[in-house]
């Protein structure tokens, strides 16, 4: 019984190489066009959806980059936060620590492709944050920097210092001292690069284009003296979470709500999620082109072959038997169709994030996707 299922099984095998390989043979170019069309389906589908996963993901990092490990936050429902705020937030029972961010965009001046997004902090009342995770070895402060006392010193009493990531730093050749020429609101700025930090806690969806500021001086640089983006907030481990922000919102004052930055995230992802969905099913498309071109090459072939089928089923193959083949060399094609169009969508991935986060950008929010980042379950879907 064994010896006559391996003869059936082998007998199959050598039916459909002989079926399959003679075919391509003969038409060399209906099977390339097969195999393309199938590929050129995977790749724009899991193009769509890798650029996809990249903006969300490198939004996600941008929102974690300035709330770092803040439980609430404090923001206005439109304009911008009064400063006095930030005591009555910080002396409320409940919450453990509370600091001050105000986040602003800044184009160079000799190189308007490139921007920086400005986030003004304070040093001191940042470091049960980690804002932007640039502590460095458990270091106190962004980057060490209260642990450095002449960089500290520079950076509170001196305008315009500025601490950039080291990739930043490596990309555009800028070391500490380097006099960065930018506009910010309209606004001509000079500003000094204190000093590069490491971002080896930052996940790397983070853009690189970011630099710190001392909080004050930045309202200074952008004329928004007074003003606040948001309060980063921490609550003590016998708070609850909930009571604590019920009972700071009721005593802020009215345009200001009191919610968790996940909450934040989660408002703007739903937001985004219909472009996406927009773009995903514009990639379907591709694959529904492949699908009909793999019928119609298929439905002609069985035209093409009435005389192999006539001679197959003179010799005793079932239907069921040549329904097989020309299902199996479907199955065949599209697999190496597949094969081919992961690699190719992750490429073509690498030169549709631009265009994605431009969109995006011009949209919605300002956004830069450092790279692309592929998720092993979108290349199974693809």
């Amino acid at each position: 019984m064994f010896r006559s299922l391996r003869s059936r099984l082998f007998g199959l095998v050598a039916l459909l190489r002989q079926f399959i390989w003679r075919h391509a043979q003969l038409h060399p170019l209906i099977t390339l066009l097969n195999i393309s069309s199938i590929g050129l389906g995977v790749a724009v589908y899991l193009a769509v959806q890798v650029a996809n996963h990249s903006a969300t993901r490198a939004f996600r990092a941008s929102i974690d980059l300035v709330s770092g490990k803040s439980q609430l936050e404090v923001r206005p429902t439109t304009g911008f936060l009064d400063d006095a705020l930030l005591p009555l937030v910080a002396t409320h029972p409940g919450i453990a620590a509370a600091t001050p961010i105000l986040e602003s965009y800044a184009t160079f001046t000799n190189k308007p492709e490139e921007h920086l997004k400005l986030i003004g902090i304070d040093i001191f009342s940042s470091a049960p944050f980690q804002t932007m995770g640039l502590g460095k070895n458990g270091e106190a402060g962004i980057g060490g920097l209260t642990s450095n006392a002449e960089v500290a010193v520079d950076w509170l009493t001196m305008p315009n210092q500025v601490i950039i990531t080291e990739k930043l730093a490596t990309r555009l050749e800028i070391s500490p001292g380097y006099a960065l020429g930018m506009q910010v609101n309209g606004r001509a700025c000079v500003f000094e690069v204190a000093a590069s930090a490491s971002a080896d806690e930052m996940d790397e969806a983070a853009s690189d284009r970011i630099a710190l500021m001392d909080i004050g001086w930045l309202q200074e640089a952008t004329g928004r003296i007074g003003e606040l983006d948001s309060i980063q907030i921490v609550v003590e481990e016998a708070a609850e979470l909930e009571s604590v922000r019920r009972s700071l919102l009721a005593v802020l004052p009215p345009g200001a709500t009191v919610a968790s930055p996940q909450q934040r995230s989660a408002q703007v992802e739903k937001m985004l999620r219909g472009f996406q969905l927009n773009l995903s099913a514009l990639s379907m498309v591709s694959i529904l082109v492949g699908i009909f071109l793999i019928y119609n090459t298929v439905a002609a072939s069985v035209v093409r072959r009435r005389k192999e089928i006539g001679t197959l089923r003179a010799t005793g193959a079932s239907r069921r038997l040549i329904r097989g083949l020309f299902l199996g060399e479907a199955a065949l094609y599209a697999c190496l169709g597949a094969l081919a169009g992961a690699p190719a969508g992750i490429w073509l991935s690498r030169l549709l994030i631009g265009q994605v986060a431009e969109v995006i950008s011009s949209h919605y929010l300002l956004i830069h996707i450092s790279r692309a980042f592929t998720d092993p379950v979108q290349v199974i879907g693809a």
